[in-house]
């Protein structure tokens, strides 16, 4: 999205992205789950990328597109939210995926049929984070989640148990909105 601006969401508008959030958390998946019983939406900071021209504060509805392209900058937002709170993991929520999307590390199938991806902080390139929100975002459902992690935990381990209370904290919470064109930020910490 070209002439885009970052902007905070106050008062009604901030309500209304919680109950967008709130709706891409309904997936019943271990992770979304897991988000939705851990965070106080009523705390913290939310933002969003929108077209310059656009106030968010005048958006009725976080699942209606503008229809001025997408959002591209999010891979390099993941990349400092994962270098600034190292040891850190982006973990990717394939509503989609299936047993063929697993190959490899940093990939795998819970015990539930669930297929998630994540990138630790130290492996973290904006071509690997982009390659990932291509690969697991459809219009209607995207999550990433960035957790703070402690430096020994086997991270294979407790996502295919569904075991994130493992991790150390929620730093950051993307969902999708703007029917695919762009996200929302929830952070315990406002940044922008």
């Amino acid at each position: 999205m070209k002439n885009s601006s970052v902007q905070s969401i106050l008062g009604l508008a901030r309500e209304k992205a919680i109950k967008h959030i709130l709706n891409v958390l309904d997936i019943d998946n271990s992770l979304c789950q897991f988000v939705k019983t851990q965070v106080d939406l009523s705390v913290g900071g939310v933002f969003s990328v929108v077209p310059a021209d656009l106030n968010v504060e005048n958006v009725v509805d976080f699942s209606w597109g503008f229809g001025k392209g997408s959002d591209n900058s999010l891979p390099d937002r993941i990349l400092r939210a994962l270098k600034l709170n190292s040891p850190s993991i982006a973990m990717f929520d394939d509503v989609m995926g299936s047993a063929e999307n697993v190959a490899g590390h940093g990939s795998c199938l819970t015990n539930n049929d669930e297929v998630y991806h994540w990138v630790v902080d130290t492996e973290a390139t904006e071509l690997k984070l982009r390659d990932l929100i291509r690969g697991t975002g459809v219009s209607w459902h995207f999550l990433c989640v960035v957790f703070e992690l402690e430096n020994s935990i086997d991270i294979k381990d407790c996502v295919m148990n569904s075991k994130y209370d493992s991790f150390k904290n929620i730093l950051e919470v993307v969902v999708g909105a703007y029917d695919g064109e762009g996200y929302i930020h929830w952070s315990p910490n406002s940044r922008l």
